[in-house]
Protein backbone atom coordinates (compact mmCIF):
# COMPACT_ATOMS: atom_id res chain seq x y z
CA UNK A 1 0.00 0.00 0.00
CA UNK A 2 2.63 2.77 0.91
CA UNK A 3 4.67 2.27 -2.31
CA UNK A 4 1.20 2.45 -4.80
CA UNK A 5 0.39 5.22 -2.75
CA UNK A 6 3.74 7.08 -3.30
CA UNK A 7 3.86 6.36 -6.52
CA UNK A 8 0.73 7.93 -6.92
CA UNK A 9 1.67 10.31 -5.15
CA UNK A 10 4.74 11.01 -7.67
CA UNK A 11 2.33 10.33 -10.61
CA UNK A 12 0.19 13.18 -9.72
CA UNK A 13 3.25 15.66 -8.77
CA UNK A 14 4.66 14.83 -12.44
CA UNK A 15 1.16 15.55 -13.77
CA UNK A 16 0.26 18.72 -12.17
CA UNK A 17 4.09 19.71 -12.08
CA UNK A 18 4.78 19.82 -15.71
CA UNK A 19 4.26 23.78 -15.62
CA UNK A 20 6.79 24.05 -12.82
CA UNK A 21 9.97 23.35 -15.27
CA UNK A 22 8.36 24.31 -18.52
CA UNK A 23 9.94 26.62 -20.69
CA UNK A 24 9.17 29.43 -23.31
CA UNK A 25 9.49 28.36 -26.98
CA UNK A 26 12.28 31.31 -27.17
CA UNK A 27 14.20 29.91 -23.92
CA UNK A 28 13.81 26.36 -25.71
CA UNK A 29 15.96 27.52 -29.37
CA UNK A 30 18.48 29.53 -26.92
CA UNK A 31 19.30 26.52 -25.10
CA UNK A 32 18.97 24.15 -28.45
CA UNK A 33 21.93 26.94 -29.31
CA UNK A 34 19.81 28.82 -32.08
CA UNK A 35 20.09 32.12 -31.11
CA UNK A 36 18.46 34.28 -34.39
CA UNK A 37 15.40 32.45 -33.69
CA UNK A 38 15.78 32.33 -29.98
CA UNK A 39 15.91 36.64 -30.03
CA UNK A 40 12.40 36.94 -32.25
CA UNK A 41 10.83 34.48 -30.46
CA UNK A 42 11.66 35.83 -26.92
CA UNK A 43 11.27 39.21 -28.11
CA UNK A 44 7.10 38.09 -29.59
CA UNK A 45 6.82 36.27 -26.02
CA UNK A 46 7.56 39.37 -24.18
CA UNK A 47 5.23 41.74 -26.37
CA UNK A 48 2.47 38.67 -26.05
CA UNK A 49 3.21 39.20 -22.17
CA UNK A 50 5.03 35.70 -21.92
CA UNK A 51 7.95 36.45 -19.49
CA UNK A 52 9.74 34.21 -17.41
CA UNK A 53 12.17 34.96 -14.90
CA UNK A 54 14.91 34.53 -17.70
CA UNK A 55 13.08 35.50 -20.52
CA UNK A 56 15.25 38.80 -20.51
CA UNK A 57 18.36 37.26 -19.74
CA UNK A 58 18.18 34.69 -22.79
CA UNK A 59 17.20 37.45 -24.31
CA UNK A 60 20.55 39.56 -23.77
CA UNK A 61 22.59 36.25 -24.11
CA UNK A 62 20.95 35.96 -27.67
CA UNK A 63 21.70 39.24 -28.61
CA UNK A 64 25.27 38.70 -27.12
CA UNK A 65 25.80 35.77 -28.91
CA UNK A 66 25.25 37.09 -32.76
CA UNK A 67 27.29 39.57 -31.65
CA UNK A 68 24.49 42.95 -31.26
CA UNK A 69 26.16 43.71 -28.48
CA UNK A 70 23.92 47.23 -28.31
CA UNK A 71 20.96 45.64 -28.29
CA UNK A 72 21.78 43.10 -26.26
CA UNK A 73 22.82 45.23 -23.22
CA UNK A 74 19.12 47.30 -24.12
CA UNK A 75 17.40 43.82 -23.56
CA UNK A 76 19.44 43.41 -20.09
CA UNK A 77 18.14 47.06 -19.05
CA UNK A 78 14.42 46.04 -20.09
CA UNK A 79 15.46 43.10 -18.14
CA UNK A 80 16.61 45.27 -14.70
CA UNK A 81 13.63 47.44 -15.36
CA UNK A 82 10.84 45.37 -15.01
CA UNK A 83 12.80 42.46 -13.02
CA UNK A 84 14.74 44.27 -10.63
CA UNK A 85 14.74 40.47 -8.62
CA UNK A 86 17.34 39.33 -11.08
CA UNK A 87 19.49 42.51 -10.65
CA UNK A 88 23.29 40.34 -10.35
CA UNK A 89 22.70 38.69 -13.36
CA UNK A 90 21.38 41.03 -15.19
CA UNK A 91 23.54 43.17 -14.09
CA UNK A 92 26.96 40.97 -15.09
CA UNK A 93 25.75 39.90 -18.48
CA UNK A 94 25.11 43.60 -19.35
CA UNK A 95 28.65 44.60 -18.23
CA UNK A 96 29.45 41.90 -20.36
CA UNK A 97 28.47 43.30 -23.13
CA UNK A 98 29.50 46.93 -22.17
CA UNK A 99 32.97 44.70 -22.41
CA UNK A 100 32.42 44.10 -25.49
CA UNK A 101 31.60 47.30 -27.09
CA UNK A 102 34.89 48.41 -25.06
CA UNK A 103 33.15 50.52 -22.88
CA UNK A 104 34.73 49.75 -20.26
CA UNK A 105 32.94 52.11 -17.29
CA UNK A 106 29.76 50.88 -18.26
CA UNK A 107 30.88 47.57 -17.59
CA UNK A 108 32.91 48.20 -14.61
CA UNK A 109 29.39 50.14 -13.50
CA UNK A 110 27.51 47.08 -14.38
CA UNK A 111 29.83 44.16 -12.21
CA UNK A 112 29.92 46.88 -9.55
CA UNK A 113 26.00 46.49 -9.60
CA UNK A 114 26.10 43.04 -9.60
CA UNK A 115 28.85 43.67 -6.40
CA UNK A 116 25.98 44.90 -4.46
CA UNK A 117 24.04 42.26 -4.92
CA UNK A 118 26.35 39.41 -3.93
CA UNK A 119 29.37 40.86 -2.64
CA UNK A 120 30.55 37.42 -2.98
CA UNK A 121 30.45 37.21 -6.44
CA UNK A 122 34.02 37.11 -7.56
CA UNK A 123 33.49 36.64 -11.58
CA UNK A 124 31.73 39.73 -11.22
CA UNK A 125 34.89 41.11 -8.88
CA UNK A 126 37.39 39.75 -11.66
CA UNK A 127 35.48 41.31 -14.44
CA UNK A 128 35.32 44.56 -13.04
CA UNK A 129 38.98 44.32 -12.49
CA UNK A 130 39.55 43.67 -15.82
CA UNK A 131 36.98 46.71 -17.04
CA UNK A 132 38.91 49.30 -14.67
CA UNK A 133 42.69 47.67 -16.48
CA UNK A 134 41.02 48.12 -19.76
CA UNK A 135 39.48 51.80 -18.51
CA UNK A 136 42.93 52.61 -17.85
CA UNK A 137 41.98 52.53 -14.23
CA UNK A 138 45.00 50.98 -12.77
CA UNK A 139 44.89 51.38 -8.85
CA UNK A 140 41.18 50.56 -8.77
CA UNK A 141 42.16 47.59 -10.99
CA UNK A 142 44.96 46.59 -8.69
CA UNK A 143 42.99 46.81 -6.01
CA UNK A 144 40.30 44.33 -7.84
CA UNK A 145 42.69 41.99 -8.49
CA UNK A 146 44.15 41.47 -5.48
CA UNK A 147 40.30 41.32 -3.26
CA UNK A 148 39.78 38.52 -6.21
CA UNK A 149 43.37 36.68 -5.58
CA UNK A 150 42.73 36.95 -1.73
CA UNK A 151 39.09 35.30 -1.80
CA UNK A 152 40.20 32.78 -4.07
Amino acid sequence: MKGSRSALIFAILILNGTGLFAQSQGEKLFKENNPADAVQVLENEISNGIVSENTYNFLGLGYYQLQEYEKSVKAFQRGIDVQPGNLKILSYNQGNSYFALKEYKAAAECYSRALQVEPSFYEALLNRANSLLMGNQLRASRSDYAAFVEKN
